[in-house]
């Protein structure tokens, strides 16, 4: 891995955002987020729900994935 060297910390910032989307990139991606996935797996209960309001949703969610991470084997 390269050693680089900047003048201030902002420049260094601005190359952390540097990078080439190519193909192979957007395909690392993938791999990164199927690999999140299989170690990480939620499985969100099966159907319609309705609620009154957008955090009411945000609550069921959070509630699931609280549960989810509290179950989970170590």
């Amino acid at each position: 891995m390269p050693l680089y060297k900047y003048k201030t910390f902002e420049e260094a910032e601005e190359d952390l955002w540097k990078h080439n989307q190519d193909a192979h990139y957007f395909k690392n991606v993938i791999e990164f987020w199927n690999f999140v996935y299989a170690l990480n797996r939620i499985i969100y209960p099966k159907g319609i729900f309705k609620f009154k309001t957008i955090e009411d949703a945000h609550k069921q969610r959070e509630k699931v994935e609280f549960e989810h991470a509290m179950n989970k084997k170590r």
